[in-house]
């Protein structure tokens, strides 16, 4: 776990920042904004602003009312383009609820409330390249202490030099891992609209 967080994740990131979350094992929720997401990570904003458009436009073809529609959106960790997103929060289910429409500098724009709450956790078994990491991250949630021989040299006036140490142990016991909650509040985001019909 060690060598992938120095190897693989931006130092002092928010993929850091998680991983140290889990290792310290509170368990306590872990805020963060789905609208800081989509401003930093294009791939994700675009799988987003699609699948809210193409709510809003199944929900027009069935004569239903858009404002107030809601709909999930399950954003994979291949549409992440932000690799620091990506580590910290792997995939991630939005919740989306169209509040309006309105006409911004020329463009229409959808009113969208975002929020999430995913679990933070490993998947071990998932067949991918990294899997040896995702198994050490479950393990550490049942760590075993760690118990190793020490050479401990001891002066013994007149004693044969190979008398002149003995072996002690010593034992280390790690903190166990937890998964916790990722939290991202409901917050106000504009969607461009790609559909040609007004909203009802």
């Amino acid at each position: 776990m060690t060598l992938a967080k120095e190897q693989k994740m931006r130092p002092g990131g928010r993929a850091q920042q998680y991983l140290d979350h889990y290792l310290q094992g509170s368990g306590t929720p872990m805020p963060f904004s789905v609208r800081t997401l989509l401003n930093e990570d294009p791939g994700v904003r675009g799988c987003i602003f699609r699948e809210v458009n193409a709510g809003i436009m199944t929900a027009e073809v069935r004569k239903q009312g858009s404002v107030g529609l809601t709909g999930s959106v399950a954003v994979k960790q291949f549409y992440f383009q932000n690799i620091d997103w990506q580590y910290a929060t792997g995939a991630l289910n939005v919740q989306w609820q169209c509040m309006g429409e309105e006409v911004r500098n020329g463009t229409r724009v959808l009113l969208v409330d975002v929020w999430c709450q995913n679990l933070y956790r490993w998947h071990p078994g998932a067949g991918r390249a990294t899997d040896c990491v995702h198994r050490a991250a479950v393990n550490l949630q049942a760590p075993q202490p760690e118990t190793r021989l020490v050479l401990q040299p001891v002066h013994v006036p007149g004693a044969p030099s190979y008398a002149q140490s003995w072996f002690r142990t010593e034992t280390t016991n790690y903190q166990k891992a937890k998964d916790f909650l990722m939290v991202a509040p409901r917050e106000r985001i504009l969607v461009p609209r790609t559909s040609g019909k007004a909203m009802s």
